[in-house]
């Protein structure tokens, strides 16, 4: 006889789909024989059937969130482009854009001062580098910043700038400029106005020294309406030597001192209007125009006229008696003692006191002797330098009165004195 076993409820695993439990609604009951399908086939497709019907839903549950989850990442990636580069220039207000300007001023970085000048990166800057700023004295050497006050996109910055002897307050501006609708603010210095310099200098002056570095004047040298030439130069705030190149043994540079004060405000753009002389005397070139004098007096000497010209002494119109011949002799009795000093356009003013000369009319009728004329005098002369370095002496008459033409080359700047200038016949081939 054979046993069956006994049917026993089945166990359903969880499947956690749905209720708390982890148990699909409906999946605890065992059906009983009136709820069983008519053949086993149907049972196998209803059993089948549940299940697909489920895991669709669930499927659709997983699509939904995903969605969710791609539409948070998008929202957090939208918000974080928005946000961030508020977060991260936070420390970049106008103050800090201040500070890095002023960073660079102490430190000597003139690539960067150089961005910030109103002229732009003109010939007016050809003095503002890393060579001729390091060598200055009297450089900013710390900052205080001591207020920023902003509006808008506009701010101003009152600032104490140092030289290590004294304090100096400025002022420098800033704007605020933002790329779109949702950038942050970018501050930016507005142009800053540095000290001007404006020199006067020779004709000749194809170079010039600024701290010691040359610096082509091609670029920034212009002529001016009385004859002369200027440049203008743009310097930080220190102070510089100015100087023109040596020329030679008759002449010594002579260095011009100029102090920039440490402003970056508008009170910093004027002029300063220096005459850059160029050059002192040396003892070579002090005898050189001593010789050219004493040359030329003596050529005066050889005169027989009681008023030669062009020459510093001659006999005054009432000591001549009727009946003296108007003719004589001179006689150089002392020459004068020359004062040299440094004048316009590299040359030099000269001036000479104690001299005297005698003169000694010709025989009067019948060979009769007449009496000499001791007269005391004066000179003065004006010296330029030609464009090798030479000196030209150039001696006034008694009269004082004189016509002096310097030729230039308007390509080079090469001058020189004709050498007819003073009797009129001028001569600038």
């Amino acid at each position: 006889m054979s046993r069956r076993r006994q049917r026993g409820h089945a166990r359903i695993i969880p499947t956690g789909w749905d209720d708390a439990s982890g148990i699909p609604a409906g999946w605890d009951e065992v059906p009983g024989p009136a709820d069983r399908p008519a053949s086993g086939t149907s049972a196998r497709a209803q059993t089948r059937t549940e299940p697909e019907g489920h895991a669709g839903g669930a499927g659709k549950e997983k699509s939904r969130r995903r969605l969710i989850a791609i539409a948070a990442v998008l929202a957090l990636v939208i918000g974080l482009g928005i946000v961030l580069p508020a977060l991260l220039n936070r420390g970049r207000g106008p103050e800090a854009t201040v500070r890095e300007y002023l960073d660079a001023l102490v430190l000597g970085d003139t690539a960067t001062l150089r961005e910030h000048t109103s002229t732009g990166s003109g010939p007016g800057t050809a003095a503002m580098t890393d060579e001729v700023y390091s060598a200055a004295t009297d450089r900013v050497q710390d900052y205080e910043v001591l207020e920023v006050r902003t509006e808008g996109e506009s701010a101003t910055a009152i600032v104490l700038l140092d030289n290590g002897t004294h304090q100096y307050e400025s002022t420098v501006t800033l704007t605020g400029r933002s790329r779109n609708f949702y950038s942050p603010l970018e501050w930016r210095m507005d142009p800053v106005d540095y000290g001007t310099v404006e020199l006067l200098v020779p004709p000749f002056a194809e170079e010039l020294l600024v701290n010691g570095t040359t610096m082509a004047m091609d670029r920034v040298r212009r002529p001016t309406v009385d004859g002369q030439y200027e440049t203008v130069l743009q310097l930080l705030p220190g102070t510089y030597e100015i100087a023109l190149p040596d020329r030679g043994e008759l002449v010594a540079p002579l260095p011009l001192e100029i102090t920039v004060l440490p402003s970056l405000g508008a009170e910093a753009r004027y002029i300063r209007v220096q005459e850059l002389v160029g050059y002192d005397i040396t003892e070579a070139g002090r005898q050189d125009i001593d010789q050219q004098v004493s040359s030329h007096l003596e050529d005066c000497a050889h005169s027989q006229a009681r008023q030669p010209e062009p020459c510093p002494f001659s006999v005054p119109m009432g000591e001549r008696e009727a009946g003296q011949p108007s003719g004589g002799t001179w006689e150089i009795l002392e020459q004068p003692q020359l004062e040299i000093t440094p004048a316009l356009n590299g040359g030099f003013d000269v001036v000479g006191t104690g001299g005297s000369a005698r003169f000694t009319p010709h025989a009067g009728p019948g060979g009769t002797a007449q009496e000499s004329i001791t007269v005391d005098f004066e000179v003065s002369a004006l010296v330029f330098q030609d464009s090798g370095g030479g000196l030209h002496a150039i001696v006034l008459g008694a009269s004082g009165r004189y016509g002096v033409v310097v030729c230039y080359d308007s390509e080079t700047g090469q001058g020189s004195v004709s050498a007819d200038a003073v009797t009129g016949a001028v001569d600038c081939a």
